[in-house]
């Protein structure tokens, strides 16, 4: 049979790539670009829990043109056509309720069993294999990913070898139906303090075993009357039949079938001698049909379920929040090095105030890079949304380089080896000469790490250092990071660094503020512009209740 299809990746050799590149990845975007928070809400609203095991997919995206594309447009025929999405999802529900079955029946104790209850679990799944084929190739394009899924399908169920297993195991499974012709009947009347349990035998009309707490007779529903005198011996079984009808509250018979559970007990052996003594040549047939099907393979399809839970549960995220205003789009690809990034929030601030204040009035801002305009030095208002626009710069281009949908409303992107990404964290332990040596390192490792159209991101660095020798470091930083063709940009309070910098590829983005005697109102806004030479600090201290005069007292008294 042919090899599985893969929903996740193209080729094996992009595979290859990908996996080898994990560990020489540096990860400090992971954390600074929230990218962790936005994976553990995908698994949180996802209807599959094994959503998790897509982890590194998110965490380190790919750098294959050609898999990015190819996910991109499973996504999009799934995303836009509603019927194919629920088919998806339903058809991956099946492979993971046969998945868990099969682990159960492999558990089986009992050999006979395991070997039943497999051929009736294969049997199952080949009809609901027939019925998904006729569903897909119904909605499906022929040309699709999903036009080749029910193609594939149609190789294992209409096939002649398979024709005529699956008439040979019909025939075996209607001849078992036969023989365990039993039902057991489990009778509790309380108010009479009368409990009773039996084995019927469907096919010959007798009562094969029974059990009375009480005495003289118990009718069940089917109208036959089993007598069983008080003291009268009891069979191997009947003390389990009696302890699972102490669950049972409602004044009424129970007819459990058989082979219900797969483990093995003292009831369903004795059944199962009484069945192989009707017939003993069935377990040759049981044997043979066994052998013929105990290798089929079923990880073929269940890790094609395991590829389209990536999928499904992107989507449901994203609908989730779309119902809440939220927006996305699925970028293109920039042949020629020129990027733009329309309407761009950043997603993780948008799951944060979604789940805490079911908030979602985010300001959007725009992105642009050419090979002119490749560096940008963000100044402007404290609290004024600077690390929030270098995140949903970082956001967008890992999740593109994922393959799926972005937060933004039109994006045209080109691929990056890496994302390096340096954030100053508040609770950073390391502070004074220790933090500037840290930072100092990172910067360096960067420099020479970073290649031609990488992407760097630059959150306020060197804010523990003496201003002047920042501006100097950062400043040769900048120019060294302009001869490596690479883009990006840094936010920070240094306003000075531009005049130490040619015009090209390097311009200033400025946070705007609508501003008065008395107040300046942020409005997250970021323009391309001249730095103002203001980060508004004394609006903060305000609303804080410190004015300037004593905001000068309270330093001279820590000094």
């Amino acid at each position: 049979m042919t090899e599985r299809l893969n929903f996740l990746w193209d080729s094996k050799d992009a595979y290859d790539k990908w996996k080898q590149s994990i560990g020489k990845r540096s990860n400090e975007y992971i954390k600074d670009l929230n990218i962790e928070l936005i994976f553990e809400e995908i698994c949180s609203i996802s209807s599959f829990s094994d959503f998790s095991n897509h982890k590194n997919i998110f965490f380190y995206p790919c750098s294959d043109l050609s898999t990015i594309r190819y996910r991109q447009s499973i996504i999009k025929e799934l995303y836009e056509n509603e019927e194919l999405f629920v088919t998806c999802k339903e058809f991956t529900f099946m492979l993971r309720d046969i998945q868990r079955k099969l682990k159960t029946a492999n558990s089986s104790t009992d050999e006979l069993k395991k070997k039943i209850y497999f051929l009736q679990l294969y049997h199952e799944f080949l009809n609901e294999l027939r019925d998904f084929h006729g569903r897909f190739m119904k909605l499906a394009l022929k040309n699709s990913i999903f036009g080749r899924l029910a193609d594939y399908i149609a190789a294992y169920t209409q096939s002649e070898d398979m024709a005529e297993g699956e008439r040979k195991l019909d025939c075996l499974l209607s001849r078992l139906d036969e023989l365990y012709s039993y039902e057991i009947i489990l009778n509790k009347k309380a108010e009479h303090q009368i409990f009773s349990a039996a084995v019927f035998d469907a096919e010959n009309g007798v009562g094969c075993c029974e059990v009375n707490s009480g005495k003289g007779l118990n009718t069940s529903t089917d109208g036959r009357v089993y007598k069983t005198a008080e003291g009268e011996g009891r069979i191997s079984f009947s003390d389990r039949l009696k302890i699972a009808s102490e669950f049972i509250l409602e004044d009424y018979d129970f007819d459990i079938r058989i082979y219900q559970d797969v483990d093995i007990t003292a009831l369903d052996k004795e059944l199962q001698i009484r069945a192989v003594n009707k017939s003993p040549d069935i377990l040759d047939e049981i044997e043979d049909c066994y052998l013929s099907y105990k290798d089929f393979s079923f990880y073929n399809f269940f890790n094609m379920a395991d590829d389209l839970i990536f999928y499904i549960s992107y989507i449901e995220f994203m609908r989730l929040y779309e119902e809440a205003g939220f927006y996305f789009t699925l970028p293109v690809h920039s042949a020629d090095g020129q990027i733009s990034i329309e309407g761009a929030y950043d997603l993780s601030l948008g799951i944060n105030r979604y789940k805490s204040i079911k908030c979602n009035n985010l300001v959007a801002n725009s992105c642009s890079f050419d090979e002119n305009n490749r560096i940008f030095i963000l100044t402007g208002a404290n609290q004024g949304g600077k690390t929030t626009y270098l995140r949903s710069i970082g956001i967008i281009q890992c999740l593109y380089q994922t393959g799926v949908y972005v937060p933004a409303a039109s994006v045209c992107l080109s691929i990056v080896n890496q994302v390096y990404t340096h954030f100053s964290q508040a609770d950073d332990a390391a502070i004074g000469a220790g933090r500037f040596e840290k930072e100092l390192a990172l910067l360096q490792r960067i420099l020479a790490e970073i290649k031609a159209n990488d992407i760097f991101l630059l959150n306020e660095p060197f804010t523990s250092t003496q201003r002047s020798i920042a501006v100097v470091l950062l400043a040769h930083a900048l120019l060294e990071l302009g001869k490596k063709s690479c883009y990006g940009g840094m936010v920070t309070h240094f306003y000075e660094i531009l005049k130490r910098l040619p015009a090209s590829p390097y311009y200033s983005l400025v946070t705007l503020v609508n501003e008065n005697e008395s107040f300046c109102e942020r409005t997250y806004r970021i323009e391309k512009r001249p730095a103002d030479n203001k980060s508004h600090a004394g609006d903060i201290a305000r609303k804080c209740g410190v004015g300037y005069t004593q905001l000068l007292e309270n330093i001279k008294v820590r000094l």
